[in-house]
């Protein structure tokens, strides 16, 4: 325990944390090892504990594999004194109550819940990932890679339906990593880059060439210099019209375009 109390010192009661990623679980074990009387809510989207969200590409093609990707004990809450709420969002800020109004979806719309109040309110959102266009995720067979549920969700989409094409759109790391996934879990893959080499950011020209060589050894079709012009197909994504002319088919489609 610290020698002294910061947070009592400052009369710094109750701290309400939007946001259960590094930044946020960061903050809370700062204000524990600070503090052990401050009162710590932490609001999470997910219904899982923390978690490496650069391992999600391994729950493609292994159904138990979240176990792996735990950063956390299972009692890390408890042991820090630390409110969780899973499965809920910031629905709304009461300033002048100073309260947090938490929400999350039951049958299909926002219901506001509980009201968490707070001395101090800490934004921990993240990002998003960036999907090709405003329609793309109402395609069923549509997906981005982002979270554990993501994953999990094309998995179930594969299995369901016997999927065997697969199209990856992008190939940063996210790209490379669901691509080498989606051939693990057997299908058919094709990795789309438009810039001139994969992970372009990471690799420079010889280390690209590598990992391209790698993809493609083991059976990856990998095209670079290319990015999708149209899609097309209802209610089920069927094909992705090429920069370069010709038309990619396909079962299932995976956007890996960056966050904001």
């Amino acid at each position: 325990q610290p020698q002294v109390d910061r947070a009592a010192a400052i009369a710094l009661r109750r701290v309400v944390i939007v946001g259960d990623g590094v930044a946020g679980m960061g903050v809370a074990e700062a204000l524990r090892r600070a503090s052990p009387s401050v009162k710590i809510d932490i609001v999470g989207n997910e219904p899982h504990d923390f978690y490496n969200r650069m391992g999600i590409g391994r729950l493609i093609y292994d159904g138990e594999g979240m176990q792996a990707l735990k950063l956390v004990p299972d009692d890390w809450a408890v042991r820090q004194d630390v409110t969780p709420w899973r499965g809920r969002v910031a629905g709304r800020i009461d300033r002048e109550a100073r309260e947090l109004v938490l929400a999350k979806v039951e049958g299909g719309r926002m219901v506001e819940g509980e009201r968490l109040p707070y001395d101090k309110l800490v934004l921990a959102t993240g990002a998003r990932s960036t999907p090709p266009d405003a329609a793309f995720l109402s395609h069923p067979n549509a997906f981005v890679l982002r979270s554990a549920d993501d994953a999990r969700a094309i998995r179930s989409y594969v299995q369901r339906r016997k999927a065997q094409r697969a199209l990856v759109v992008g190939g940063g790391v996210l790209g490379v990593e669901a691509a080498d996934a989606l051939h693990k879990l057997g299908l058919k893959v094709t990795l789309l880059q438009r810039a001139d080499r994969l992970m372009n950011q990471q690799l420079d020209e010889a280390g690209a060439a590598k990992l391209q060589g790698y993809l493609e050894s083991i059976g990856l079709q990998v095209l670079t210099r290319t990015s999708v012009t149209k899609y097309e197909g209802q209610p089920q994504l069927q094909a992705a019209w090429l920069s370069h002319g010709p038309r990619v088919r396909a079962d299932v489609f995976v956007a890996a375009l960056g966050i904001k």
